[in-house]
């Protein structure tokens, strides 16, 4: 049935990864990364992951590279800048304790299935409105990254309006950040767990 998970821990001096020997690729289910912190290019069938044919990794549904040191170049070729497959069935992406400072424009149309993200420890100072373009949320992990604010809609902050987008949010953490206040966009959040602290909330 082929491989459903492929797994690179503590792997430090790894620069690039090649899947070629894992097909058949709609059996992989998880790719899994940990301290990888020169990774830099992932290769399927000797071509980089952005060229990829429709269909491959077809039901990969976790995507799993913390404390890799990733900036903002390798997310965008994963996750549909270039026409990757990878996001089809996404419902997991961890990229926690790495270098992003943004996400992809892109990333909702492609990942239309995220349920939980943790960008935790990343360099983001602003949070990524896209976010906001993925209704299934369940759980975002945005702590540690040096947050100044969280977003108000376009509009004017309205009440709610975080609530509308993420009707089946249960986690959000943006605690250790340096948020002042936070906008009414966020208010009425069902949430079972809020993570505010470590900020410079009064």
């Amino acid at each position: 049935n082929g491989v459903t998970v492929v797994r690179f821990n503590n792997q430090p001096e790894v620069e690039a990864i090649d899947l070629s020997l894992t097909a058949p690729f709609p059996a992989l289910k998880e790719l899994v990364g940990t301290k990888c912190l020169k990774l830099h290019q992932i290769f399927v069938d000797q071509e980089k992951v952005a060229m990829v044919p429709n269909g491959q990794l077809a039901e990969l549904h976790s995507l799993m590279f913390s404390g890799c040191s990733f900036s903002g170049e390798l997310l965008p070729r994963l996750l549909g800048e270039y026409n990757s497959p990878i996001g089809q069935c996404l419902t997991r992406l961890d990229f926690s304790s790495n270098m992003l400072n943004a996400l992809p424009p892109r990333m909702p149309e492609v990942c239309t299935h995220l349920r939980y993200i943790d960008l935790s420890y990343n360099k983001m100072d602003r949070f990524p409105s896209v976010l906001f373009q993925l209704p299934h949320m369940i759980e975002l992990n945005m702590a540690h990254n040096g947050l100044l604010e969280l977003p108000s809609d376009e509009d004017g902050d309205i009440q709610g309006y975080a609530a509308r987008c993420w009707p089946a949010l249960q986690l959000l953490d943006v605690s250790y950040n340096e948020l002042s206040t936070v906008p009414y966009t966020f208010g009425n959040l069902r949430v079972r767990s809020l993570g505010l602290e470590g900020n410079r909330i009064k």
